[in-house]
């Protein structure tokens, strides 16, 4: 393991006050040997602290730490086997305490972590992306604009990350993990920045999508098989919950928030099933959560039935259903489209990944507009990017500060950023045989070690 002590000097107080100081010691972690982690004793009074780092002594990157005191965080971005200058900084009403720059170099990736291959018709703004993705190429990754993998984890064997997102207090990673389409061992992982898992949670019947409420506890989508009378004949059919559980909870406090069942009209048949789960026949097929806070509301999309649903989550009743069989609005231009996954909630609608529309062989990104006291919607977007990627299955679009979309286009392979007109500012591409199952925008990741 690699070692670096720093000691600040009181000609680096940019403050002039020779009795402020700070001590930070550097090492690599042990578990992913591109995250640096820092231990600091800053002064009390600090209101931050944060690490400088960069390929030079001039730096060009900043990572917040934590504040006054002694402390602990991990700095994401390095990449690997590289050689970087940093320093420890802290922030005080007086001034701003600087220690002198030194060096740590990084470790290699394992073979199982790959780069993407980068191209930049436009100037990306997203930062960093968080993914999982399966193939060749497995686990969670997050890749800098370069296409570098600067963090990972990877699965056990034998299992499957899908749903992934950055904590909501900005501390790590939460990852949703399945062994199999039975999906009864799911669970939910929340991994600190330096690779260490925090904790996990039992998410028992979980797929596909993972979001995390204002108290912090898990949202998921939940198979929920039952039988029932399929063209008069008793079926297992496999139905769809919407649940929640808090951090560290069991199966006694997982709470059922919506199901099919109980709001829905049973469409499914033998010919229609899709088989992806051998438990009994697959009618609503759950690929997508999202959750708004200020309006308690769920939307998650349906596969198999060709809908976007919104769900009040205080009540486990429907708001309304958006396209397919029990589609609810007028829909006013635009085309109607037959499998989607993974939509992303606007003021006044949602973005959605529109796999494919009747016969068309590729994929497309559109925005729909809705008037939920008309009762009407409209087509306000539909990207296809020269109809250049399809996936049949899986695909993300994530919304950017800068009117832009960050878009992951599945089983093609292919993560990119969409200015605010639509077009291609970046494009990443995994290696042959690897897809993208989900994706997410961080700015930038690193941060204090709340577990250490």
């Amino acid at each position: 393991m690699l070692f670096v002590a720093l000691l600040a000097c009181p000609t680096d107080t940019d403050s002039g006050d020779a009795g402020s100081a700070i001590t930070a010691t550097a090492t690599l972690s042990a578990l992913i040997p591109t995250v640096v982690v820092v231990e600091f004793d800053a002064p009390p009074e600090a209101s931050s602290v944060r690490v400088e780092w960069g390929e030079s002594d001039a730096y060009g990157h900043v990572t917040e730490i934590g504040v006054g005191g002694v402390g602990s965080g991990a700095v994401v971005g390095f990449h690997p086997a590289t050689e970087y200058h940093w320093r420890a900084v802290a922030v005080t009403d007086a001034g701003v305490v600087s220690g002198p720059d030194q060096t740590i170099s990084t470790g290699s990736l394992p073979v199982d972590v790959s780069d993407l291959t980068v191209e930049r018709p436009g100037e990306p703004t997203f930062g960093y992306v968080l993914t999982t993705l399966q193939g060749m190429s497995g686990g969670a990754v997050i890749y800098d604009e370069d296409g570098v993998a600067v963090w990972f984890v990877l699965p056990d064997e034998g299992s499957d990350f899908w749903g992934v997102r950055v904590k909501g207090d900005g501390s790590g990673v939460l990852l949703q993990v399945i062994g199999n389409r039975n999906a009864e061992d799911g669970a939910t992982r929340d991994y600190a920045w330096d690779g260490s898992l925090v904790s996990e949670t039992p998410t028992p019947g979980a797929h596909h999508a993972l979001v995390e409420t204002e108290q912090g506890h898990y949202g998921y989508c939940s198979i929920d098989v039952r039988e029932t009378d399929v063209d008069g004949v008793a079926t297992s059919v496999v139905g769809e919950a919407i649940r929640e559980i808090p951090p560290g909870g069991s199966d006694a406090d997982i709470l059922t928030v919506w199901t099919s069942w109980d709001t829905l009209p049973v469409r499914v048949d033998a010919a229609t099933d899709s088989g992806f789960y051998p438990r009994g026949l697959d009618w609503i097929h759950c690929n997508g959560l999202a959750y708004q806070p200020e309006r308690q509301a769920y939307t998650l999309s349906s596969y198999s039935l060709g809908s976007v649903i919104e769900v009040d989550r205080t009540t486990g009743t429907n708001n309304w259903v958006f396209s397919g069989a029990d589609n609810e609005f007028e829909i006013e231009g635009g085309r109607p489209f037959r499998d989607a996954h993974s939509p992303d909630p606007t003021a006044d609608g949602f973005w959605l990944f529109v796999n494919r529309t009747d016969s068309d062989r590729y994929s497309r990104v559109a925005r729909y507009v809705l008037d939920v006291d008309a009762m009407t919607a409209v087509q306000g977007a539909s990207i296809e990017l020269d109809r250049a990627y399809y996936s049949p299955i899986l695909g993300d679009t994530n919304a950017l500060a800068s009117g832009g979309l960050l878009v992951t286009w599945g089983l093609a392979g292919v993560v990119t950023e969409l200015d605010a007109a639509g077009d291609a500012a970046w494009i990443g591409s995994t290696n042959l045989g690897s897809v993208i199952v989900l994706g997410e925008p961080v700015l930038q990741p690193g941060g204090p070690l709340l577990s250490r």
